[in-house]
């Protein structure tokens, strides 16, 4: 008897984290609603450098409609509720940076799951995405996805090659991509910059 109890308890107590659950997430949408419109500005910031212009950074920012920002943006808090927006903030500029580097460059690999994560939901509202590129770029820049995480160290040198000649490296995008020049052909490049003559 005190077993069926244990059970009927247990049967109880998930349901009522589900209905909990169930009430709590209109809520936290609003709230990540709310963060999301106040700290918008710092998902703008990107800033000019001499190859990446400011009427570049202006076109990308005003090809992201707001709604579809808000959109995606509440979906990934959702699915990373720990997360302050300001750190999602931080995932959104180097997404940005990613979409100028992959628009600059064509094709470009992807080396960090969470921004990775950001831009498939940006996909997921394909409507959206299509005009975002078309606003931008005026072709839909590909997303190639990987069936498995496999590592590409000559991808990933260039990846850092294409990123130090459009954006100053700093301690946030260390942080989401990890440090850059640190494998192969990368280390060989650094240490030739190092000691070899400008020619």
């Amino acid at each position: 008897m005190t077993f069926f109890y244990v059970i009927l308890a247990a049967i109880f107590a998930v349901l009522l984290v589900n209905f909990v659950k169930g009430l709590s997430e209109p809520a936290k949408m609003k709230r990540y609603q709310n963060e999301f419109r106040k700290y918008r500005e710092e998902t703008l910031d990107l800033h000019a450098t001499e190859i990446v212009s400011e009427a570049l950074i202006e076109k990308l920012n005003t090809a992201l409609d707001f709604n579809y920002m808000e959109k995606v943006n509440i979906e990934f808090r959702l699915q990373h509720p720990r997360d302050s927006q300001i750190k999602v903030n931080q995932a959104w500029r180097e997404l940005k940076r990613y979409l100028i580097l992959a628009a600059v460059f064509g094709k470009v690999e992807m080396f960090n799951p969470v921004i990775d994560e950001l831009w498939h939901i940006m996909l997921k509202y394909r409507r959206e995405y299509d005009e975002f590129c078309q606003a931008f770029i005026g072709w839909a820049i590909q997303h190639h996805p990987h069936s498995e995480p496999i590592f590409k160290p000559d991808e990933r040198t260039l990846f850092d090659f294409y990123y130090v000649q459009l954006f100053t490296v700093d301690s946030h995008s260390i942080q989401k991509w990890g440090k850059f020049f640190k494998h192969d052909k990368g280390l060989k490049l650094l240490r030739d910059f190092e000691t070899l003559e400008l020619e």
